[in-house]
């Protein structure tokens, strides 16, 4: 095992950052910027663990070094613009949760853990107190009534509205009623929240469905802030590129003009779990981790005068989120597979899943 360290996450104040190492030991950082530095130190010696620093200031630049198993580890970023005034809205997003009953874990997808971590993703939604939650889709594994009967369950706990798409594992030909029958759209399609205006779009076949186009109008006529949740992206986006199924939904210029007439929007897509952006006119397209897979994560949105802050927020346990890493290196190496590959799935930098979005008005 070589030693490894990341950012984690970060915004105009804070930042949290992880380490895996082979020695067990206590862990010693260095944080710095222009005249200041200050060290940091895990209060227990640890294989695997995070380190915290508050009190940041805003837009600087900081590098952290991380001192492992004789080595060191240098990362950096640029901590965000200090918000304006008080938070309006909060709200998640989450994709592929995958909950399965399978006895197997798989290329790092942490199937026997898949619902305790949903649960976990929920306990720290309602820790944040969000108004609403979207969820981008494969919410089961294999569209079994057992695996929707148990996210169900789960997701019943969640204290907010929840929007959901559906996603190709989700509907099945041998039970394609189950996603209406667990969450049907009366409930999870559309929901207009305080300024927002939220849909679910339907592309589990990697098309956009015709039966959305009189939903889009409705979205149109909104006077609100608007928000879709999609399980496979809508544009192309050139840092997918390993996998086969990192392609864009087949038809989207023929909804091109559906879209168009939203104005401004932002779209939450799952399916490919690497944190990127990409925008075409008022379309901007957020992908998003998944929290059973590395990076194990969702994203938390902060609404305030001047834009949405966006940030990772990673599953509780740092020690599954370090194997699912490994296993999924391990993959990469077995089965000759590159889109398991940690460097590949954190993005090109940790300002891919920690951002801010500047309000347009």
């Amino acid at each position: 095992m070589q030693p490894f360290a990341e950012i984690i996450n970060f915004d105009w104040c804070s930042l949290e950052a992880s380490f895996c190492q082979p020695d067990f030991s206590l862990v010693r950082a260095e944080l710095s910027t222009a005249g200041w530095r200050q060290e940091l130190q895990c209060q227990q010696a640890a294989r695997i663990g995070r380190l915290r620093c508050d009190k940041l200031l805003p837009e600087q630049p900081y590098t952290l070094k991380i001192f492992l198993s004789g080595q060191t580890l240098e990362l950096s970023f640029t901590t965000l613009p200090a918000p304006a005034g008080p938070c309006l809205c909060r709200y998640a997003a989450i994709a592929d949760p995958h909950i399965s009953l399978s006895y197997e874990n798989r290329k790092g997808r942490l199937f026997r853990e898949s619902a305790l971590i949903l649960s976990n993703v929920v306990a720290q939604a309602n820790a944040a107190a969000v108004d609403f939650a979207l969820l981008a889709g494969d919410i089961t594994n294999a569209g079994l009534a057992e695996e929707y009967s148990c996210a169900k369950k789960i997701l019943s706990q969640l204290q907010a509205p929840l929007v959901c798409a559906p996603g190709d594992h989700d509907i099945t030909s041998a039970a394609p009623h189950l996603w209406q029958d667990f969450f049907p759209d009366a409930d999870h399609k559309y929901r207009e929240i305080g300024d927002f205006a939220v849909l679910a779009l339907d592309t589990h076949r990697s098309c956009l469905a015709e039966s959305d186009r009189p939903w889009l109008k409705r979205l149109q006529a909104a006077e609100r802030r608007k928000i879709l949740v999609s399980h496979v992206h809508l544009l192309p986006q050139p840092a997918l590129n390993c996998g086969s199924k990192n392609a864009a939904v087949q038809n989207f210029a023929a909804f091109a003009g559906d879209f168009s007439a939203l104005g401004d929007a932002l779209l939450y897509a799952g399916h490919q779990n690497v944190p990127c952006q990409v925008r075409t006119g008022g379309l901007r397209q957020i992908n998003l981790p998944q929290p059973c897979q590395y990076l194990c994560s969702w994203y938390l949105m902060e609404v305030y005068r001047n834009g949405t802050y966006h940030k990772n927020i990673p599953i509780s346990s740092e020690i599954l989120r370090q194997q699912s890493r490994l296993d999924a290196e391990a993959a990469v190496e077995l089965y000759q597979e590159a889109q398991w590959a940690s460097s590949y799935r954190q993005g090109k930098s940790p300002a891919e899943s920690n951002f801010l979005i500047p309000d347009s008005k």
